[in-house]
């Protein structure tokens, strides 16, 4: 047997050379789909079963994928909470759990590589969509700072705390460090509320003013502070509160 090619031209078969019958289906349909520009026009439920045909028993990945969203409440849901622990995934085999850790991973590249190619506030859509995907279904707090250049083009994200399901400890001294030792020109905080509900707490605005004041010491700026909830996010920016 030719070790590059399966028996239809793909290259992928399974452990007895032969692709499962979905799969097979899928891997036939789908440049079709793409050429015709339908590739996206989908459910969340089509494409999750199209996904899962490459790892489960023929058969079941439409079963599977709809057990799945009925749980997580949606694709973006699912992808978000992949690698924390959550239930659902638990159960399901290693396949299933690397597959959507890998989706998620993907997307979240794309996302990131899409900020370096442009002036960060001004695609702040972009942005949101981005801190959604990686700190929307946290279970604890996170800080992560997106530091810029003076072109507001995107140098470093970071996670620079961690803490509990209410609260994660940040210091303005070692963030203003840590961008000065990135040569950044300022910086976008960012950091979720695990209660899903994106209000700034007294604390989330006496900690934003100490940062600020701390940056604009050695001529740092604070773009925004950034909240993620679950599926919310607020800007203390536009809420006049930066």
């Amino acid at each position: 047997m030719n070790a590059g090619k399966g028996t239809d031209g793909t290259g992928l078969e399974d452990a007895g050379g032969m692709l499962t019958g979905s799969l097979e289906v899928l891997l036939r349909t789908w440049p079709e789909k793409v050429a015709a520009g339908k590739a996206t026009s989908g459910q969340d439920s089509q494409l999750l079963t199209e996904l899962l045909a490459a790892v489960v028993p023929s058969g079941t990945e439409q079963v599977l994928a709809a057990q799945l969203l009925a749980e997580a409440g949606s694709l973006f849901a699912l992808l978000a909470a992949a690698g924390q622990g959550v239930e659902v995934l638990e159960r399901q085999p290693e396949a299933v759990r690397v597959l959507l850790l890998l989706v998620r991973e993907a997307v979240q590249r794309l996302h990131r590589e899409a900020m370096r190619q442009r002036h960060l506030l001004s695609g702040r859509a972009q942005v949101h969509a981005y801190l959604q995907s990686v700190m929307g279904h946290e279970k604890v707090e996170q800080i992560r700072v997106l530091f810029l250049n003076d072109q507001q083009y995107l140098l470093r994200d970071e996670v620079m705390a961690r803490g509990t399901v209410d609260q994660a400890p940040v210091y303005p001294r070692e963030l203003v460090r840590r961008a000065l030792q990135l040569g950044a020109a300022g910086f976008v905080l960012a950091h979720n509320h695990p209660s899903g509900n994106p209000t700034p707490s007294e604390a989330d605005i006496v900690m934003t003013a100490r940062i600020v004041a701390a940056a604009g010491v050695v001529g740092l700026t604070v773009w925004d502070h950034v909240i993620i909830g679950a599926g919310r996010m607020l800007s203390m920016k536009e809420e006049g509160l930066l």
